[in-house]
């Protein structure tokens, strides 16, 4: 489990973490049902890179990296304003379990880091902080030449621009 969050009714949150797997591929992120719709969570299966999402969540996804890494993550709107953990990562025996059908036969294992949450639909670059809140500066993309063109090529992406002086 996550240390408690404050959470606000009809407000969009993002639960992430970067989890290296150990001996355990299964795994669910979720939602506490107190505050949140009970089928808030998502499975992921690392060694495919693949997740399920269950009926009360609004979205979830993978990022799979190429040293073992991955980030997995559950956005759902709270229904219940209050305070509660944030969540919690269990192990599971597949990528179809049911919520909190956690797996217990064996003692799976695996590495997590960074757990990380946040309002809205989709997981933000890390703010690594140890107790307080911290407000995240804004993120700075610089693409240029060959790069630039790569990078627009295999994703889409979303720029506003005001101009500054004339030329």
């Amino acid at each position: 489990n996550v240390t408690n969050f404050s959470y606000v009714s009809g407000t969009a949150y993002c639960l992430s973490w970067l989890i290296k797997p150990g001996t355990g591929n299964f795994w669910q992120v979720n939602f506490s049902s107190t505050r949140f719709p009970t089928n808030c969570y998502a499975n992921f299966s690392l060694s495919a890179g693949a997740y399920t999402i269950g009926a009360g969540a609004d979205a979830a996804g993978i990022e799979v990296y190429a040293n073992g890494w991955a980030l997995i993550w559950v956005a759902g709107t709270c229904n219940v304003s209050g305070t509660t953990t944030c969540g919690s990562l269990y192990n599971v025996t597949a990528i179809t379990s049911a919520y909190r059908q956690i797996f217990t036969a064996t003692n799976a294992s695996c590495t997590v880091w960074a757990p990380q949450m946040e309002a809205g639909t989709f997981p933000t670059s890390r703010i690594l902080t140890t107790t307080a809140a911290v407000t995240r500066a804004a993120d700075v993309v610089s693409l240029t030449g060959a790069t630039a063109t790569a990078a627009l090529a295999a994703k889409s992406a979303y720029f506003e621009t005001s101009r500054c002086s004339n030329p």
